[in-house]
Formats: structure tokens, sequence, C-alpha cells
């Protein structure tokens, strides 16, 4: 699979976490289909052990999670909230995509650096604290 045909994949895996990330329908037309890629808000953060040992970056929106790893894709969706259910705690939907044969030892690295850094400050113990993280 060429590397344009992965990205509309993920894409599409992405841009079904939210329904507010498209207006509007997509077109079969692909041209069309990649200019609305371009304005999907994604950014990814290097795996500075926020996550699984495993990915080595993460994606975090409003309603999903992305998590890519030297053989695999995962996107969490999140449960949408129901006003009217508070007792029943709702499982996130797991999507899984695998490169079958891939090579698990390929490395990876984030390129066009953008200005915010990601921060993770859970607990009162400052060194579980994450800070300074590059997007």
């Amino acid at each position: 699979m060429n590397s344009k045909s992965l990205f509309l994949c993920f894409a599409f895996l992405v841009s079904a976490a939210s329904p507010y990330l498209f207006a509007q329908q997509l077109s079969t037309d692909q041209r069309e289909v990649e200019s609305r890629l371009d304005h999907v808000p994604l950014v990814f953060e290097p795996n500075r052990g926020q996550a699984n040992s495993e990915v080595r970056f993460l994606s975090r929106g409003n309603a999903y999670t992305v998590l890519l790893g030297s053989d695999k894709t995962v996107l969490v969706l999140s449960p949408k909230a129901d006003a009217g259910d508070h007792a029943e705690q709702r499982q996130p939907s797991v999507v899984t995509m695998e490169l079958l044969r891939s090579n698990q030892e390929a490395s990876s690295e984030g390129l066009d650096l953008l200005p915010g850094k990601n921060n993770y400050f859970i607990g009162k113990q400052p060194a579980n604290w994450i800070s300074g993280i590059p997007q």
C-alpha cells in the first residue's frame, strides 16, 4: 500500500472519531478528499511515557486517541455522552489496523515541529509528571 493510500485509510479512521470534523459528506473525488483532509487538526507527539511502551507516537482529539506503533495503528473512539444514562459506564470503541509481515524494527521520526508543547501533570507527585513533549 503506498503512503498516500495509507494516509487516506488513516484519515478515514480519524474522521470517524468525530462527526464535526467534516461539515459536508466527502465526495468521491480524491482531490477534494485530500483537500479536506488538509484541514483535519491532527497533532502528534512522541511517546515519552504517557502511553504503553509499544506506542511510538500518539494524537489526541475531543473524541479520539490515535496510537502509532511500528507495525500497527490503534484508533480509540470515546463513547458519546448520554445525558439520561449516568449509571452506566460506556466503553470506548477500538479500531486496530495492523501491517502484517512488517519490519517491527523500522524507525520513525517526527518532522515539521509545531510551536506547542504537551504536558501531563497527573497526580501530586512531580516525579510522575511528564512535561515539554514536542508536537
